[in-house]
C-alpha cells in the first residue's frame, strides 16, 4: 500500500461510560479514514495499541486524561506505517478492543474500572461541609494525645454536635 493511500488516524478521544451490564468503563476511541491491521496488549502499567499500515494525521505526544484509571495517552508514529498508542494506567485493568465500521472507522478500546470500585467497597465516606463568612465552625472539646488526632462525632447521624453531646475519637496518623 502506498504511503499516500494509507489509512490515516485523524482523531482520538476518551470518556467514562456505563457498560451494557451496568459496569463503569473508560473508553478510548481511535478514529481513522479507513480500516487497518491493529492489536493491543497489556504491558506493566499500560495498554499498548499498535496499528499497522496506517499513518498518524494528528500531532504526536502525550495527553493527560486523569479519569481515575487512565492517566495519559501517548501517541506516536513508529516507522513509516506503524502507529503506537500507549494508555498509561493508574490501576490494573482488563480491556476489550472492538471495531465500528463506517466513516470514520472507529476502534474502541474499553478499560474495566472495577478495580477502582473495589478500592471503596465497604468503606464509609464522610463529607465535612466547609464553613465560610463569619461561621468559623464548631469549637472542639477533643484533645489529641500523642501522635493521634481527635475529632468530634455524634452518636446519631444528622444531629448537631452540641458541646454537651460531643464524643471524641482518636486515630493514629500513618507515616
Amino acid at each position: 500500500m502506498s504511503f499516500q493511500k494509507a489509512p490515516r488516524i485523524t482523531n482520538m478521544w476518551s470518556k467514562i461510560v456505563d457498560g451494557e451490564k451496568g459496569e463503569w468503563l473508560s473508553k478510548v476511541v481511535i478514529e481513522s479514514t479507513k480500516p487497518y491491521t491493529y492489536g493491543a496488549r497489556n504491558a506493566d502499567d499500560r495498554v499498548i495499541f499498535e496499528g499497522k499500515g496506517v499513518v498518524l494525521n494528528m500531532p504526536e505526544g502525550a495527553t493527560e486524561v486523569n479519569d481515575g484509571l487512565l492517566r495519559e495517552v501517548i501517541v506516536k508514529q513508529d516507522g513509516k506505517d506503524i502507529v503506537l498508542v500507549e494508555m498509561v494506567l493508574e490501576h490494573p485493568a482488563e480491556f476489550r478492543l472492538s471495531a465500528i465500521e463506517g466513516f470514520p472507522f472507529r476502534l474502541e478500546l474499553t478499560l474495566d474500572r472495577s478495580f477502582i470500585a473495589g478500592l471503596l467497597s465497604g468503606k464509609k465516606i464522610v463529607i465535612d461541609p466547609g464553613h465560610g463568612g463569619n461561621d468559623a465552625g464548631g469549637k472542639r472539646t477533643c484533645q489529641p494525645s500523642g501522635k493521634g488526632r481527635g475529632f468530634a462525632y455524634s452518636e446519631e447521624p444528622g444531629k448537631h454536635l452540641a458541646p454537651g453531646k460531643r464524643r471524641c475519637r482518636t486515630y493514629q496518623e500513618q507515616g
